[in-house]
């Protein structure tokens, strides 16, 4: 349960997430320290694909039964794309600490 509205605006009401929102948060925090691919399904997901599509994905390691399933599974285009923001990403980081430690300097 959240205080959903703008500041200010009068409408600040109680709004009910639910559960199914809740467990999908958790999947997302847990696939983010555990896996770096750009497509998970949940275990629910992954059970209603057909075989062919099965095959495309692999179960998250887990003991008794993977909580989800996880492939790279991207057209070459949106891959490249991707590729792209993260090295633009990574050239500001460097960029942005390369400042820092000038401005230290002065």
């Amino acid at each position: 349960m959240i205080k959903a509205g703008y500041n200010g605006s009068g409408f600040n009401d109680v709004v009910w997430l639910g559960d199914s929102v809740n467990k999908k948060s958790k999947m997302c925090s847990k696939v983010m320290k555990e896996v770096q691919y750009p497509m998970v399904v949940t275990k629910d997901f992954y059970d209603n694909l057909d075989e062919d599509a099965q095959k495309w994905f692999t179960p998250s390691p887990h003991l008794f039964s993977p909580e989800f399933y996880y492939g790279d599974i991207v057209n070459i285009e949106m891959r490249d794309w991707l590729n792209e923001q993260k090295e633009k990403d990574r050239r500001s980081i460097h960029l942005n600490k390369l400042n820092l430690y000038y401005r230290e300097l002065i």
